[in-house]
C-alpha cells in the first residue's frame, strides 16, 4: 500500500459485475484508489457494504462512487489519463439499460460520463 500511495498509484480489479470507485486508507495519510472496473458482458450484481466481524486491521475502505444494478445494468469502460507529473485522472463513460431480461438487453440510454475523478 505504501508504494502505491506514494508514487500516484491505484489498484485496479475487476470480474466483479459492476463499477465500484472506492479508497483504502491505512489510518497514516496514506490512501490508495480502488477501482472495480467488470461492467462488461453479463449483467450487474447489486452492491450492499457488509462489515467483517473480528477484522482489526488498521486499513479501511470507503466506498466513493458505485454501478451496480441488475434489473436495470450499467455497462462502460473506464479511460485514464497519465500526465508527466505523476498525476492522473479518471472517467467512466457507461450507459444503463431500461430493462434487461433474459440476458436480452433493450433500451439502452446514450453513453455519458458517469463518474470522473483525479489523483
Amino acid at each position: 500500500m505504501e508504494a502505491l500511495s506514494n508514487h500516484h498509484g491505484a489498484y485496479f480489479c475487476g470480474h466483479d459485475h459492476m463499477y465500484l470507485r472506492g479508497t483504502i486508507s491505512n489510518g497514516r495519510g496514506q490512501i490508495v484508489p480502488e477501482l472495480v472496473i467488470g461492467t462488461a458482458g453479463g449483467g450487474n450484481y447489486n452492491y450492499a457494504p457488509f462489515n467483517v466481524t473480528g477484522y482489526t486491521g488498521p486499513n479501511t475502505f470507503t466506498v466513493d462512487k458505485n454501478y451496480g444494478n441488475s434489473s436495470r445494468p450499467i455497462f462502460g469502460y473506464l479511460l485514464i489519463t497519465v500526465y508527466d507529473n505523476n498525476t492522473w485522472i479518471g472517467k467512466f463513460r457507461g450507459f444503463q439499460y431500461d430493462t434487461f431480461s433474459a440476458g436480452k438487453p433493450l433500451n439502452s440510454g446514450p453513453i455519458e460520463i458517469m463518474d470522473s475523478f483525479k489523483r
